[in-house]
């Protein structure tokens, strides 16, 4: 559940997600769940990896620098 930003300790524009105990979840479950969906919608071919999940839903700024769905550190594209 987000907390109100307006709320928040001085950080107005800042939303903090948190999430309850047990409720976390790793990269390789993420891909799953994604490429699960991603197959349903003829997005992902069924004999895709799962991790090609990320650049399926990668977008490319003009640049070339692929901007992955999550923008996590660890979650890298090479441009294209």
């Amino acid at each position: 559940m987000a907390s109100d930003p307006s709320t928040s300790s001085g950080n107005t524009g800042t939303v903090e997600v948190l999430l309850s105990e047990g409720l976390e979840h790793t990269q390789d479950e993420w891909e799953a769940a994604t490429a699960a969906v991603l197959r349903k919608a003829r997005k992902l071919t069924d004999d895709a990896a799962d991790s090609d999940a990320w650049a399926t839903l990668s977008t490319t700024t003009l640049d070339g620098i692929a901007v992955t769905p999550l923008g996590t550190p660890q979650a890298q594209c090479r441009p294209s």
